[in-house]
């Protein structure tokens, strides 16, 4: 596995969850979470009859 990751991390700051991409290495990953390794990803926006 790669020494450096790529990493979307989401921070409660002022009670209101905000996301980011940064970099972190195995080290900065707390104990005892799932690290789960993706080769690819995809994003699908799903519109409602609703929207315009």
């Amino acid at each position: 596995m790669a020494e450096n990751l790529k990493a979307y991390v989401i921070e409660d700051l002022d009670g209101k969850p905000k996301g980011s991409f940064t970099t972190l290495t195995l080290a900065d990953l707390p104990d005892n979470d799932v690290l789960v390794e993706v080769a690819y990803s995809t994003l699908s926006l799903h519109r409602s009859a609703r929207d315009p």
